[in-house]
């Protein structure tokens, strides 16, 4: 699934920071009955009985109840000191307590959990408890425990209680549990469709700090089809935070670990959009816990694993196993098919590895094998004055101005174009792309068939761009129409009124036909890379740079991004600036 963040996505964020509207008393309450409302609406005839049960009971509660219910959740942990609570909204706490515990949202245990107790109370507190329990036997005990850390003093009180302890020990304080916890993960789950975000994305929207795109959310457009794949997904966040939590050193905790991974559904041809995304997640996880097993030396286990999964790097490993075990004909054959059906970045990477291969064959042969000629871009050294407060990147902007127009852009240049240029197809009414209203791109914006359910919109687009590099207006129309809105492609700090328009009128169609569509073939490993600059010179044209200062070397994809643009002769080059001294 796309990521919902866009970083920097908004430039006006800290002037509406400063002017940003006073929330209501009961904000966050508003915010979880929305987010509640929402998913039952969507969602009520694939839910558990126990979590419509769950839904039904809250929604049942007085305002104050669901309050202090709400605020409770949002904490971390399960256990609270309800002496320790202190909100200023509530008039009537008791009451709200009283109803909670009797509809089974809360409850006051008797007995609980060391591990859940011990972060409720302060080092004083738990050193108090053991020295009120050491027996008179135990002469120097208080003394010595006051010399160890909170962290060892858990160690002490479980040796001395066991794995549970009674609550009663709690000073006359009240103890209360929040239940239910885990049927709201599920809501939020299917709300967002992933684990990143959370209620206080109601917050920086209402704050005015982002604003984003209307599109449809009801019934016919949700993510999640089935049962099955809500449960599905539930499987693969508990072993993602399983796998998290391990001693990832340990063969064993791999094995364990390994051994829970859906292997028949990762290699299941997934039919629906909510599948595929689990399947990428799922062979996310799967290659790091294959990676692993590679550190460790565990090179058949890595192999075993890798072999499941059609998601880059996992070939790629593969190969490096393979060529450390001395299996290069194995390895060869990998290479092939990768020349074959990979994507371009591992199409090079096969060529480049088959090249090693066959180096080390004729050497084992006598024979001398012919070098492989790597791509070098054309590059100039500069040399400059550093200056405190600035960029390497800046520095050389700065270099450029008085011969033209140079723009510090990154990445945010050609994406940003792409983002204005398709933003109806990025936005489209489409099944399962959206399932909450905070989302910068669809959910299948990185999947195979994106394009296949928005053909017509790409067919626009391609001759909307002849028209805006002919009539850069019209572009601008579309950028003053949208500015502001969350796009995951369009930075708005950078991408200025000024540079698109001056950008549309200096580079020309081929150029950004060609661009683009190097991006949609593979739009999550394409879209960074590109040179940080670009220059227009006073006597027309354009130029893109890409900025090195001392000791920093090109990385993998600006060297494809390189190539690329000499292959289809874009003007590009490497700037490599060298410091000069102050005389």
């Amino acid at each position: 699934m796309a990521s919902d963040r866009q970083p920097h996505q908004n430039e006006n964020t800290q002037a509406a920071g400063a002017a940003a509207a006073v929330l209501p008393t009961f904000y966050y309450l508003d915010n979880f009955k929305a987010l509640m409302q929402s998913v039952y609406v969507r969602y009520d005839d694939i839910l558990s009985e126990q979590e419509s049960h769950y839904y039904h009971q809250l929604m049942a509660c007085e305002t104050e109840a669901l309050a202090l219910y709400v605020r409770l959740l949002m904490r971390k942990g399960n256990y609270f000191r309800y002496q320790k609570l202190h909100y200023a909204e509530l008039q009537n706490p008791e009451k709200a307590l009283r109803q909670l515990c009797e509809k089974q949202l809360l409850r006051q245990p008797e007995v609980g959990l060391v591990d859940d107790l011990f972060p409720l109370y302060t080092r004083a507190e738990w050193l108090r408890f053991l020295n009120g329990h050491g027996s008179k036997s135990e002469p120097g005990m208080a003394a010595a425990r006051s010399r160890l850390k909170k962290h060892e003093l858990l160690v002490e009180l479980v040796d001395k209680t066991g794995e549970t302890l009674s609550c009663e020990h709690a000073f006359g304080e009240t103890l209360i549990e929040v239940l239910g916890a885990e049927h709201f993960t599920i809501y939020r789950r299917l709300y967002f469709g992933n684990d990143s975000q959370n209620l206080a994305e109601f917050v920086l929207r209402d704050l005015g700090l982002f604003r984003y795109e209307k599109f449809r959310l009801d019934k016919a457009t949700r993510l999640f089809e089935t049962r099955a794949q809500i449960d599905a997904l539930q499987v693969y966040y508990e072993l993602r935070e399983h796998f998290d939590t391990i001693d990832q050193t340990s063969l064993e905790a791999l094995d364990e670990v390994s051994a829970q991974l859906p292997l028949e559904q990762i290699q299941h041809t997934a039919s629906s959009l909510a599948e595929r995304a689990l399947s990428r997640r799922l062979q996310k996880l799967l290659n790091q816990v294959a990676r692993q097993y590679e550190r460790l030396e565990h090179f058949e286990q890595a192999l075993a694993l890798f072999a499941h999964s059609r998601l880059a790097p996992a070939t790629e490993r593969r190969i490096r196993i393979l060529d450390k075990l001395k299996r290069f004909a194995e390895a060869e054959n990998l290479c092939q098919q990768l020349s074959a059906s990979g994507t371009e970045a591992e199409k090079i990477f096969a060529g480049e590895f088959k090249s090693k291969l066959d180096r080390k064959r004729n050497k084992k042969n006598g024979k001398n094998g012919n070098p492989v000629k790597r791509f070098k871009s054309e590059s100039e050294c500069k040399g400059l004055h550093f200056q405190e407060g600035q960029s390497v990147e800046q520095h050389v902007a700065q270099s450029f101005q008085g011969h033209g127009e140079c723009f510090y852009v990154e990445n945010h240049l050609f994406l940003g174009v792409l983002g204005l240029l398709y933003w109806p197809a990025i936005f489209a009414d489409v099944p399962g792309a959206f399932s909450h209203p905070f989302q910068s791109a669809p959910h299948d914006l990185y999947q195979d068939d994106f394009f296949l359910e928005r053909e017509e919109y790409f067919d626009h687009a391609a001759k909307k761009l002849v028209d805006w590099v002919n009539r850069p207006i019209l572009a601008l129309e579309q950028y003053q129409k949208c500015k502001g809105v969350a796009n995951v492609f369009v930075h708005w700090q950078v991408l200025s009124p000024e540079l698109l328009q001056l950008a549309l009128q200096r580079i020309p169609v081929s150029d950004w036909e060609c661009i683009f569509q190097r991006l949609w073939q593979d739009l999550r490993e394409n879209r960074s890379g590109f040179p940080d600059l670009v220059f227009f010179p006073d006597t027309g044209g354009y130029e893109l740079l890409e900025v090195k200062g001392p000791g920093d070397r090109l990385q993998a994809n600006q060297q494809r991004w390189l190539r690329f643009f000499a292959e289809h002769s874009i003007p590009s080059r490497v700037i490599y600036v060298n410091w000069l001294q102050v005389d």
